[in-house]
């Protein structure tokens, strides 16, 4: 048992190191252009940017709350 967990802790890991291809989302119109823009600008940030980003409210309001919802579930 302690195999197959760990088998899908390391395929777990590995699909968590992919990057989404946001150009197909985009295109298959899953994600705006607006949610494309933002997310490959979080895309590039650090991890202490991202955080200052999601917490700032004037960073937030540039993203209706649907889009910032479908966002997350995207990224997270």
């Amino acid at each position: 048992m302690t195999g197959a967990i760990s088998h899908l802790q390391k395929q777990a890991q590995e699909v968590m190191r992919q990057k989404p291809k946001w150009q197909s989302y985009f295109q298959g119109q899953m994600i705006t252009k607006d949610d494309y823009e933002f997310i490959s600008n979080f895309d590039q940030l650090n991890t202490d940017a991202r955080a200052k980003l999601l917490s700032d409210p004037n960073a937030r309001n540039q993203v209706n709350k649907k889009s910032l919802i479908r966002i997350y579930l995207l990224v997270f």
